[in-house]
């Protein structure tokens, strides 16, 4: 069970148990005789050169690379490939395998701190939300610059965090604020590209008072949204649900006809 009183998954119980599988040892993979003196010392050497670190290194890096699930590292191929794996219990548990991804993160975090504040332009920002395939709501924190070595414009992601509850003003300026200080390119802050939604006055509202700068001296509209709302009032109307419901009530009745 877990802490709240759910059952653990088939995933969270292989996790927190070694497996009782019995894993190819090296003698099968490399038809070795255990009984022969030479084999066994080839085995056992194949074994101690195995450098868990370095496997758990390259499997973080994996993960984080290709954007795999923390369940890739149970996969019964690591050792069925190589039996050391399973031999030195070289398999991470999840909360190891956070620890060190999260880890990862900081350290190339410092990084990216390091290109903004060399960058010879201001630091733009742009945000904006939307709801993912799995139904989460998460808002996405890009800066722009002009980087120091090639002098091109440059986009990066500073944030994603997933939003609960409301979308206030006032909620979506916190998530903000923490991006830019965690970045430190206050002093560097240049222009905000947003869309027209009214909970982005209030966020610019807190963002300017806490950086010291008027919002509306700061704020350019997304010219792509602009266009898109005009677009749709000039072939729906004013009230676009309201055309949506009348042109869904007229393909059912053209079908019906049909059917008749």
């Amino acid at each position: 069970m877990t802490p709240d009183g759910k059952p653990k998954s088939d995933l969270e119980q292989r996790d927190g148990q070694k497996s009782k599988k019995t894993h190819r040892s090296i003698a099968d993979m490399l038809d070795l005789d255990p009984n022969k003196a030479g084999d066994q010392a080839l085995a056992n050497k194949m074994i101690t050169r195995f450098d868990p670190s370095h496997f758990q290194r390259l499997l973080v890096k994996w993960i984080i690379d290709a954007n795999l699930p923390f369940s890739t590292r149970l996969f019964n191929a690591f050792c069925y490939l190589n039996p050391s794996v399973a031999i030195r219990d070289a398999v991470l548990r999840r909360t190891k395998l956070k620890e060190l991804v999260v880890a990862e993160y900081y350290k190339h975090r410092e990084v990216v701190v390091d290109v903004l504040q060399m960058a010879p332009s201001q630091v733009h920002i742009a945000f904006d939300g939307w709801r993912s395939p799995n139904q989460r709501n998460l808002y996405s924190i890009a800066a722009f610059f002009r980087d120091q070595q090639t002098s091109r414009p440059k986009k990066i992601i500073l944030n994603v965090p997933k939003i609960t509850g409301r979308h206030f003003g006032t909620t979506i300026a916190s998530y903000v604020v923490d991006s830019i200080d965690a970045y430190q390119v206050g002093s560097k802050l240049g222009y905000f590209t947003l869309d027209n939604a009214s909970n982005n006055n209030t966020a610019m509202d807190e963002i300017g008072t806490h950086f010291g700068f008027n919002r509306r001296q700061r704020r350019c509209r997304c010219f792509s949204h602009c266009l898109n709302i005009s677009a749709k009032a000039l072939l729906f109307g004013k009230d676009v649900e309201a055309f949506k419901a009348k042109l869904n009530s007229i393909e059912t009745l053209s079908e019906a006809k049909f059917q008749l």
